[in-house]
């Protein structure tokens, strides 16, 4: 999941306190709340499209449909929302707009169900330390390259 520069701002409404868990977790991870977006984005749209592809998406559309015909409550109403941009690139956006369309959502719709989905897992994922072993091995080679320029330049020293 690289940074993306060119590409469409878009928006996310969250609300204060979810955008507090948001950027811890960005924090723990060690990168930018627009990264964490990008990648739960690009995570979450991934494992869609393999639902879609063995059939559970439209389970999935169906067991929500079945919700609202009961009369079941969707999820807790989201207050005090304020607009998150994320840069997301044309091909990112086209893939997130057929899902949007096929679960009958507005794109906004889907990445906050997307966004709101990936932060809970992170947060599980945090609490048995999954975050940080998965920031360590992701940052291994960085370490690596350090520590052999400081030996390169340690063994440079002792040959002046």
């Amino acid at each position: 999941m690289s940074p993306t520069t060119d590409g469409k701002n878009v928006s996310i409404k969250m609300n204060e306190e979810f955008i507090s868990r948001l950027d811890y977790l960005a924090h723990k991870a060690k990168l930018s709340r627009h990264q964490l977006l990008r990648n739960l984005l690009e995570v979450g749209i991934e494992e869609l499209e393999d639902l879609k592809n063995i059939g559970m998406f439209q389970l999935g559309i169906l067991a929500r449909d079945v919700a609202t015909w009961c009369n079941l409550p969707k999820s807790d109403p989201v207050t005090g929302e304020k607009a998150i941009p994320v840069t997301l690139d044309e091909k990112l956006l086209t893939r997130l707009d057929a899902l949007a369309e096929r679960a009958d959502l507005s794109r906004a719709m889907l990445m906050r169900n997307l966004v709101r989905v990936g932060v809970e897992g992170l947060e599980t994922m945090d609490k048995v330390g999954l975050v940080k072993l998965f920031t360590i091995v992701r940052d291994l080679p960085e370490y690596f390259r350090a520590v052999c320029e400081d030996g390169e330049q340690a063994a440079n020293s002792l040959k002046r």
